[in-house]
């Protein structure tokens, strides 16, 4: 997660006694944790070049002994913070439920989106048209003053003939 919401009263109040190095060791785990969204590596030589804190490793275990507490053996376990789980736990809650809102909403909208898509087409075929029909040119048909024609020639050239 991105964002976490910071309580400076409860910070302040909880590491008023830390160094400066500690201080930042400290504020780098926590946001570490809330990145990653997960408990912290038993690993303290990673730990401290995750959190640029290498040189400082006895430090850092004194802050994860204070602030976080330890899950497991030294080689699969990890470190857990109250805090961070706690808002971590609101972040995913959050986004479970804008994600299912979100469904939902997109659902809705291509409902109303077929159910216009319908409508529009049932008015356009129900729609009647004022446009007439052409007036025949002539009152006979082409075909038939063809035929006609042909048959006029046909009678005179019988009649030419010796």
């Amino acid at each position: 997660m991105n964002f976490y919401p910071f309580h400076v009263g409860d910070y302040i109040s909880d590491t008023a006694h830390l160094t400066h190095t500690e201080d930042l060791m400290y504020r780098r785990l926590i946001d570490l944790y809330c990145l990653t969204e997960k408990p912290l590596s038993s690993d303290i030589n990673s730990l401290a070049r995750l959190v640029r804190m290498k040189g400082f490793e006895q430090e850092l275990k004194d802050i994860l002994t204070e602030f976080f507490d330890f899950t497991g053996d030294e080689k699969s376990g990890f470190w857990k913070h109250k805090r961070c789980e706690k808002e971590i736990k609101i972040f995913r809650e959050i986004k479970r439920k804008n994600s299912k809102a979100g469904k939902a909403s997109g659902i809705s909208r291509r409902k109303a989106s077929i159910i216009k898509r319908q409508q529009n087409e049932q008015a356009f075929n129900e729609r009647t048209t004022n446009v007439k029909q052409p007036l025949a040119l002539c009152s006979t048909p082409i075909t038939n003053t063809i035929t006609n024609i042909n048959k006029k020639e046909n009678t005179k050239e019988k009649s030419s003939s010796p």
